[in-house]
């Protein structure tokens, strides 16, 4: 572990996915065709923070768990000392993002802060967190705020320089699903290609617009 607590660079061009630097701002929407692109480009970025003695915290599907480890082992991860140490967290978006058994948009984004707020307390220089998105297609109530949650979360990571990677696979959504999740992000991962989001609009923007939406509807029925 790194115990070094001074403050990391914001733009620190060691931080890079598919070989292209992140910005400064680091909550970004990764659209990947299928796990195995989804790996191919994220695996890379993260032996790299393992490597660095940064901090991994990683949300997957509970049934998911084994094949991701495997997956981190293949790369060349000591994933049993990673996880002995602490360094690598893996949950579920069970009792994450789904804890309860229902999305509360207003619970998460303390979820995500404590986590980095964790990482310093125990002496790494940053967080690297990699969340699978696909709970947002579960049965569960809440879901449907996913896209205002990613929303509300983007003015809160603006105070982090711990990159936040949300992973969406483009084959389990529909097309304009895919076209408001990547309005909410400022920065994509798209077809291995990390660049900023030309069409990212701000959350007040964002909220203005469904509020509007919905008095549309509302006044129609």
């Amino acid at each position: 572990m790194n115990t070094s607590t001074e403050s990391v660079a914001w733009s620190d061009p060691s931080l890079e996915i598919g070989g292209v630097p992140l910005p400064k701002n680091r909550h970004v929407c990764g659209f990947f065709r299928g796990p195995d692109e989804q790996y191919r480009i994220l695996l890379p970025f993260i032996k790299d923070g393992i490597d660095r003695g940064e901090k991994a915290v990683h949300v997957v599907k509970r049934s998911g768990h084994v094949n991701h480890l495997e997956r981190l082992r293949s790369f060349g991860i000591d994933v049993d000392k990673a996880l002995s140490s602490g360094q690598l967290e893996v949950l579920d978006w069970e009792s994450t993002y789904l804890s309860g058994g229902r999305f509360e948009i207003s619970k998460m984004p303390d979820v995500i802060r404590k986590l980095i707020s964790k990482s310093r307390a125990e002496g790494y220089p940053r967080l690297r967190y990699v969340g699978n998105m696909e709970w947002s297609l579960e049965k569960s109530p809440g879901v449907e705020d996913v896209i205002e949650y990613e929303s509300r979360l983007h003015p809160i990571l603006l105070e982090y320089p711990d990159p936040v990677i949300c992973c969406y696979d483009v084959g389990q959504y529909p097309a304009d699903s895919i076209v408001e999740i990547l309005r909410v992000h400022q920065v994509a991962v798209v077809c291995g290609h990390v660049s900023e989001n030309p069409y990212f609009v701000t959350p007040d923007q964002y909220l203005q617009e469904r509020l509007r939406v919905n008095v549309r509807c509302t006044t129609v029925s």
